[in-house]
C-alpha cells in the first residue's frame, strides 16, 4: 500500500491496523530524519523511535483541511522531535531553573500551536499565545544560552527537507509501478538488487537497469 492509499485509508477508517499501514508508508521518513540529526555519541535507532513519536504526533492530529499535505506536516513534527532530543542531548551545562521553565513554556506553545496550524507558528502567534510581547519573547530567547541559532538551523533543515521529501515522493509516485517497487526496496528497505531480483522474478541485470532508468527520471523530476 503507498503512502496516498495508507492515509486515506485511515482517513476512512482509523483503525489500529490502519494506523500502522501509515506509519510503515512513512517510517522512511523517520529514517531519513534521524540521519540528518545524527550526532557523536547518539544512537541512530534512538534517533528513528524520537522521530517515529513526531509521526504518531502528526497522524494524531493532522486534519484533511490543513494547507499542508500530510507528508510536510509529519516532516515539520519529526524534525520538531528530533530538535528537542538533540538540543537536550547536546546541553552540557544546565541552564537556569527560571530560564528553562519559560524555554519549556515556549517549546510547549510552539509545539501546542504547530499541531493546530499544521505548520510552524509565528512570533506574533507565539507571543499572542503566551501573553507576551515580540520583546519579552527575544528576551526569553536570547536567555537561552544559544537555542534560538540551533533552532533556526533545524528549522531551515526541516523546511527545506520537507519541500524535498514532497517533490521526491510525488514523483516516486508517478514512476510505473515496477520501478517504484525497485527505489522502494533500494531505498526504503534496504534490499539488494539480488533479493529484488528473486522478489520481482527478473535478473539482477534487469533490476539494474530499471533502477538506473527510474533514478534517471527522478532527477529530471526534482532537478
Amino acid at each position: 500500500m503507498n503512502s496516498t492509499s495508507a492515509l486515506a485509508a485511515y482517513v476512512a477508517d482509523p483503525t489500529d491496523a490502519n494506523r500502522e499501514r501509515l506509519v510503515g508508508a512513512h517510517y522512511g521518513m523517520c529514517r531519513r530524519a534521524a540521519r540528518k540529526f545524527r550526532r557523536p555519541g547518539t544512537d541512530l535507532a534512538d534517533l528513528e523511535q524520537v522521530a517515529a513519536i513526531g509521526l504518531l504526533k502528526a497522524i494524531r492530529y493532522f486534519r484533511i483541511d490543513f494547507e499542508t499535505p500530510f507528508e510536510g506536516y509529519a516532516w515539520i513534527l519529526i524534525v520538531g522531535e528530533l530538535m528537542h532530543y538533540v538540543r537536550d542531548f547536546e546541553r552540557a551545562i544546565r541552564l537556569p531553573r527560571k530560564i528553562r521553565t519559560r524555554e519549556r513554556a515556549l517549546r510547549d506553545a510552539s509545539e501546542e500551536l504547530a499541531t493546530r496550524l499544521g505548520r510552524f507558528p509565528s512570533a506574533c502567534e507565539l507571543g499572542a499565545h503566551l501573553g507576551l510581547s515580540l520583546h519579552e519573547l527575544d528576551e526569553i530567547r536570547r536567555l537561552d544560552g544559544g537555542t534560538v541559532s540551533l533552532e533556526s538551523v533545524y528549522v531551515t533543515v526541516a523546511i527545506a527537507g520537507m519541500e524535498e521529501e514532497l517533490c521526491l515522493r510525488m514523483a516516486v509516485d508517478d514512476l510505473p509501478e515496477r520501478e517504484r517497487r525497485i527505489v522502494r526496496g533500494t531505498f526504503e528497505e534496504g534490499l539488494t538488487q539480488t533479493e529484488l531480483a528473486l522478489a520481482l522474478g527478473l535478473t539482477q541485470s534487469h533490476i539494474s537497469k530499471l533502477l538506473a532508468r527510474a533514478l534517471t527520471k527522478l532527477h529530471r523530476a526534482v532537478a
